[in-house]
């Protein structure tokens, strides 16, 4: 990472010939232990590069929350709670994301971003009850993840009924393909699976 940022800093003094401050968030869950200066990078060099490091965990929400601007505001969900409950953060955040929120169409944009960053602090599910309880429009028959997991869980289904089919063996593959709505090769496959174990 310090290569990269040293990189990038050249090629904007470059680029503007104006002063440069460079800062890497960290979203990772472990504490960072990447080098921030090229001396503790690499022994001896007397280059005096240097980036700050922000671990957003540690950065307190309240301040993020209090921005007047949604891109930041979502950023509140990486950061430290303190003794906040994350349904209360969630909550907070989905209050000022109201607030803040030219249009209706903003804002469903915004909470369906806030769901994916919520992800990385694996508060995804506690922030799609928080969105149900409150009175926001969130159309989640619309959102991608939600239709892809959808597809996924029908798909499971439709699996675990057609090798309890062919378990029973009372019915030719034709037949459970046709009971099942799925192809031939899909029961063909899943029979291979079943004889192969």
């Amino acid at each position: 990472m310090v290569l990269r940022m040293q990189t990038y800093w050249a090629l904007l003094q470059e680029m503007h010939r104006l002063p440069v401050s460079q800062f890497v968030v960290y979203l990772g869950e472990k504490e960072p232990t990447m080098a921030t200066s090229i001396a503790d990078f690499i022994d001896g060099d007397d280059n005096n590069f240097w980036f700050k490091l922000i671990n957003i965990h540690h950065y307190d929400y309240e301040k993020l929350l209090s921005s007047d601007i949604p891109e930041e505001i979502l950023l509140a969900i990486l950061g430290d709670f303190k003794n906040e409950s994350p349904e209360k953060v969630v909550s907070n955040i989905l209050s000022r994301l109201t607030e803040t929120s030219s249009d209706k169409a903003k804002l469903q944009r915004y909470v369906r971003q806030l769901v994916v960053i919520a992800k990385l602090r694996n508060l995804q599910n506690s922030t799609l009850q928080t969105i149900e309880k409150m009175p926001i429009e969130f159309d989640l028959e619309s959102d991608v993840i939600y239709q892809r997991g959808k597809q996924e869980g029908k798909n499971e289904e439709k699996k675990e009924l057609v090798v309890g089919m062919l378990r029973d063996g009372a019915l030719s593959i034709e037949k459970i393909a046709a009971y099942a709505r799925v192809s031939l090769d899909f029961v063909k496959q899943l029979q291979q699976e079943i004889t192969s174990r």
